[in-house]
């Protein structure tokens, strides 16, 4: 063991302070659970407020369970909802593994890649974006954000989650806003 480890090991397993250390890990499940659950709140707050500002017609949907390994934040147009069966959308703008390794972009459903006509506006889309995606994700994101790390939970505390939800709400309208048109020319495609 380093110097460090040595002195916290020393300190946590003497006998007061080991009792004081097992109370705190009790809670340690429902603080990470309570700071997941505020803070993707607070970002579909946020979102909902971008759509009423700029008067869009996004549907804000939110899985709710949170701590699914794919739980997702989805924004889905409106006109659209004909597309959706067992509550998945044919294509969404989202946020997805909201308390994991989080990343955003532009999903769509498997089926849908095999259109040689869809390819071509993925692919056209891809490069304006420069952006290869993954998996079935037509713009892929990574944020270098895990919420199932300690760590990583400092950013959405109480008293410093306000930025992020804020960054992370703007993140996901602005690609909804800018996209909006080739996701419709999909939507078409796919009616067709």
């Amino acid at each position: 063991m380093e110097t460090y480890e040595k002195e916290i090991y020393r300190f946590l397993t003497q006998r007061e302070n080991y009792q004081q250390m097992l109370k705190v890990l009790e809670h340690q499940d429902m603080i990470w659970e309570n700071l997941i659950i505020e803070f993707w709140d607070l970002v579909i707050e946020k979102l909902e407020k971008l759509n009423e500002e700029n008067s869009t017609k996004w549907e804000i949907k939110a899985d709710e369970e949170y701590f699914d390994p794919w739980s997702s934040l989805n924004m889905i147009k409106k006109e659209w909802p004909e597309y959706r069966d067992n509550g998945f959308p044919a294509i969404c703008v989202a946020w997805e593994s909201l308390s994991n390794d989080l990343h955003y972009g532009i999903w769509i459903r498997k089926e849908f890649w095999d259109n040689p006509e869809l390819r071509n506006i993925i692919a056209s889309m891809q490069k304006e974006k420069g952006n290869k995606g993954k998996s079935t994700w037509i713009l892929f994101y990574g944020q270098g954000y895990n919420f199932s790390r300690m760590e990583d939970l400092v950013h959405i505390l109480p008293d410093n989650r306000d930025d992020l939800a804020t960054e992370f709400a703007t993140m996901l309208f602005d690609l909804a806003a800018e996209m909006e048109g080739r996701l419709d020319e999909i939507i078409e495609r796919i009616k067709a």
